[in-house]
C-alpha cells in the first residue's frame, strides 16, 4: 500500500468542502428565516 494521494482526490476534497459550505448556508438561512417560535412545520 502506498501513501501517495490519487490525482483526484484534491477534487474530491474540494467538492466536499463546498458541499459542506452549502450545507451550512443552507441550515443557517433555514434557521434564519424559518424556524420561528409557535410555527409548526404544516403552518409553513
Amino acid at each position: 500500500m502506498t501513501d501517495t494521494p490519487h490525482p483526484d482526490d484534491a477534487a474530491r476534497a474540494a467538492s466536499l468542502l463546498a458541499a459542506q459550505e452549502k450545507a451550512a448556508s443552507l441550515f443557517d438561512v433555514i434557521e434564519r428565516e424559518l424556524v420561528r417560535p409557535g410555527i409548526s412545520e404544516s403552518a409553513l
